[in-house]
């Protein structure tokens, strides 16, 4: 090795020189991939959001699974992921006085009502107290679901009401 060619590349010497160097372009990858990372859960959201908007055009129900089916699936990579977005969705719902279109979303393992997540969420937004398995919650989401549809269903244009509503019964999702 000669004295003008120093082991490893300029970022080692740097580092060497100055080890903030290294944290910086280290932190600098982390604040990079936050914001894909933010990024891509804001794609999700509103895939989410557009296709829920559909399904309240149509007055219908659907699946978690026949939602995450109609996505981008490379979006939705985790169940966390999916089970974040939904809150967040019912977050900004709730902080605009809207009702839940999450309450559009309903379980494959107990038809008709959603997952514990959903009354989990209401709960900590304090719009709902109670047992996500009792009579109460059954209840609760019908008033939400009921809500939604009225709200939301105006969201598609009348003209695509009926498309989307046979779509949607086609790909699997529920009819009202």
């Amino acid at each position: 090795m000669t004295m003008d060619q120093p082991h490893g590349g300029l970022s080692e010497v740097a580092s060497r020189r100055n080890p903030r160097n290294a944290r910086t372009a280290a932190d600098a990858a982390d604040v990079e991939q936050r914001r894909d990372d933010q990024a891509g859960a804001e794609r999700v959201k509103l895939a989410l959001r557009r296709e829920l908007l559909r399904h309240a055009a149509s007055r219908s129900p659907i699946t978690r699974s026949a939602l995450v089916g109609r996505i981008d699936r490379a979006s939705a990579r985790s169940e966390g992921s999916l089970e974040r977005a939904f809150e967040e969705m019912m977050e900004e719902d709730a902080g605009e006085g809207r009702p839940f279109l999450s309450a559009l979303i309903v379980s494959t393992l107990e038809p008709g009502i959603p997952a514990h997540w959903f009354f989990r969420k209401a709960s900590e937004l304090g719009i709902y107290s109670g047992d996500a398995g009792n009579v109460e919650a059954f209840a609760f989401h019908a008033k939400e679901f009921y809500r939604a549809i009225q709200y939301y269903a105006d969201a598609v244009p009348s003209p695509d009401r009926e498309a989307t509503r046979s779509r949607n019964l086609r790909e699997g999702g529920c009819d009202a």
